[in-house]
């Protein structure tokens, strides 16, 4: 998802430019410096190190899953299907549960790690759109990764799920969300979507800098 050597992102990679009054565009200049601050996060680093273990692999992952579990049960509660139809394949948390059960976490293990009480709010479909910029422009990064991850001799089809899913689906729903994000502008609080995936690479950010050693 982040990575800094290579500076690969969470968010709009896209070769496509948009126009400077869209949306989109203005979502990606708000996160600028939260991005920018995300890549030199020393947890995230790791997934593109040469250095990278299995158990630097397997801290990442169930950090990742104590933030995407949480905050996608929140996004269904407050009924993301409605904004975004197809809500329930874009969700990564069932992902990353494959790949620790794929790296010797019991169903037990995973239920007892530790989850984020400090989510961005999705009390509103503007924040909601706000957190799914992010988390969705979280798979164009994650493909990029992969290429790192695949020349690791731990990581395989089993425990990648996370990070390698089809190129072509992956791009055809950034671009089906990047559709709906501009089609629902209207109705949006414009201010309170920046505000929203601004707060979500934030609250991301300092929940990925937990020390593997720390107990946090």
């Amino acid at each position: 998802m982040i990575l800094n050597s290579a500076k690969t992102s969470w968010v709009d990679t896209s070769s496509s430019k948009p126009q400077l009054s869209t949306l989109r565009s203005k979502l990606k200049e708000a996160t600028m410096a939260s991005h920018t601050e995300i890549e030199s996060n020393p947890t995230l680093a790791k997934l593109t190190s040469p250095s990278l273990t299995e158990s630097d692999y397997k801290f990442i992952l169930s950090r990742y899953f104590g933030f995407f579990s949480p905050l996608e049960a929140q996004l269904r509660e407050r009924g993301a299907a409605n904004l975004v139809p197809d809500f329930e394949m874009r969700v990564r948390a069932p992902r990353l549960f494959k790949d620790l059960r794929a790296l010797g976490l019991s169903e037990t293990d995973i239920a007892g790690l530790q989850t984020c009480n400090a989510l961005p709010s999705v009390e509103s479909d503007s924040k909601k759109m706000g957190v799914m910029y992010v988390t969705e422009g979280s798979t164009l990064g994650g493909m990029l990764i992969a290429k790192h991850l695949r020349t690791m001799p731990f990581f395989n089809e089993e425990n990648g799920h996370f990070f390698t899913e089809n190129p072509q689906s992956v791009s055809a729903r950034w671009k089906a969300f990047i559709e709906k994000l501009e089609s629902s502008a209207g109705s949006l609080n414009e201010a309170e979507t920046l505000k929203s995936a601004t707060e979500t690479f934030d609250k991301l950010d300092a929940w990925m800098s937990a020390d593997p050693n720390s107990g946090r």
